[in-house]
């Protein structure tokens, strides 16, 4: 009973189909080690654009940047 039960448990973990959503593009920013990046949102043209805070000598500083598809900042 306990061998059909692990063989149940393992034929179910091993069916189950977990995939990752695929990768179009990933790229570094690079603004400082105080830089921390909030939300992210895909815009309705197909680019991104992302929001952060730069926190440099206690001021904080809000950036947003738009990304094209392939991950290339079109403005900041």
């Amino acid at each position: 009973m306990k061998n059909l039960c692990k063989i149940i448990f393992l034929f179910l973990a091993l069916s189950l189909n977990a995939e990752a959503q695929l990768v179009t593009w990933q790229r570094v920013l690079d603004y400082t080690d105080n830089s921390v990046l909030y939300k992210a949102h895909q815009t309705s043209d197909g680019s991104y654009i992302a929001v952060g805070n730069n926190r440099v000598g206690g001021n904080g500083k809000i950036f947003l940047i738009k990304f094209n598809r392939y991950g290339d900042t079109l403005w900041s």
